[in-house]
């Protein structure tokens, strides 16, 4: 079975041979992949890839994205990272004065310089799954630039300059999107994030404003016979019926933000979950122990059934590398071990050490390992 059988059938929640992995991580510089992140992607050989395609810069653009220091992105947004946990922090917002809106325009040239030729071979040649990244967004790019604060103030209201703000980045958006379904990716992913941080919109709002704007994205790919990712930043448990609605194949979001218990067999057949522990601070934090009876969690939900899961990890600099190990191995547990060990009440010598039973234990080395790829 390829990756990309493998994420389909995991997508229309038909048995696989196992889960379908995805990582997730900034480039170490110049698109090179960080040591930690590379010796995983031996070991464990991933089924999701990212469209290899190199964002056009922008004119407002200055700075390096991704590294110590300020960045001001193709939006005029100025962000700042401090160290090296390449947290990014808002700084500066170019339409913090709505009066400035009048001369403002969204940054489509880079969009009229775009290169797929890249992407058209990569399709041709990779046997994993290909998925290519929006940058638009929708409500968060409205708070970035506008400030949070003001962005909610100005929805609530309705004003006239927000209508305007927000037609400018839904053209942006669609533009974006047309021009991926126009490509070879086999999916699509959208983002957003509406109820991470306060002040926020409420659900009416969101379904009144925003809902039918995500609705034509998800129309157009999949008029174009491609999948649809939505990556969800924080919850949306009061949403998910609505993003299934419009055509969400894989809902992204972290494994803490959903009782997934009751969501799982609820929309078993609906919607696949693209899930793990992606947000930066708690992925810091994540035990080895913690990642063992997370993914097992979610996988005894669905009793062993390597159905509508997608395994997603999201690397920092501060990741523990056993952390890593543990998520990924832990997936590869027998059905049987896991149903063992949920009814035992103990667990043997191996998994204390964050093993499943049987298995070999990965050396949580920097080295490149020469076993089997599994």
């Amino acid at each position: 079975m390829t990756s990309r059988e493998r994420v389909i059938r995991s997508l229309l929640w038909q048995p696989a041979d196992r889960v379908p992995r995805q990582i997730v991580y900034a480039p170490a510089g110049e698109g090179e992949m960080p040591p930690d992140v590379a010796e995983i992607c031996c070991r464990y050989p991933m089924d999701i890839e990212r469209a290899e395609f190199q964002l056009p810069r922008g004119e407002r653009v200055s700075g390096k994205r991704g590294q110590v220091g300020q960045y001001v992105d193709d939006w005029g947004c100025t962000w700042e990272i401090r160290d090296s946990s390449l947290r990014c922090r808002l700084i500066h917002s170019p339409l913090a004065d709505i009066g400035k809106l009048s001369r403002y325009q969204p940054p489509l040239e880079i969009l009229k310089r775009w290169n797929l030729g890249p992407v058209s071979q990569q399709c041709a040649e990779s046997s994993r799954f290909i998925v290519a990244f929006c940058e638009g967004r929708l409500f968060e790019r409205i708070c970035w630039l506008r400030s949070r604060s003001a962005a909610v103030g100005d929805l609530r209201k309705d004003s006239k300059p927000i209508r305007k703000l927000l037609a400018m980045v839904q053209e942006f958006c669609l533009r974006e999107v047309e021009l991926w379904c126009s490509s070879d990716v086999d999916g699509v992913i959208l983002s957003d994030g509406w109820w991470a941080e306060q002040p926020s919109i409420d659900v009416g709002l969101w379904r009144q404003v925003f809902k039918p704007i995500y609705r034509q994205m998800c129309e157009m790919i999949r008029r174009a016979d491609k999948f649809v990712f939505f990556d969800v930043h924080g919850p949306c448990a009061e949403v998910l019926p609505d993003l299934v609605e419009i055509g969400v194949d894989a809902l992204g979001v972290d494994w803490q933000c959903l009782p997934f218990e009751e969501i799982l067999p609820q929309y078993r057949g609906k919607v696949a979950f693209w899930v793990g522990p992606v947000d930066p601070s708690a992925v810091a934090q994540l035990t080895p122990d913690q990642a063992r009876e997370g993914v097992r969690r979610l996988r005894r939900i669905l009793q062993g059934n390597n159905v509508g899961l997608i395994a997603r990890f999201r690397w920092t600099p501060s990741t523990n590398f056993k952390t890593m190990v543990t998520f990924y191995e832990y997936w590869l547990e027998p059905a049987s071990a896991l149903l063992a060990a949920a009814t035992s009440g103990t667990q043997p010598q191996q998994e204390k050490a964050g093993q499943p039973a049987g298995a070999s234990a990965p050396q949580a080395s920097q080295s490149k390992t020469t076993s089997s790829s599994k």
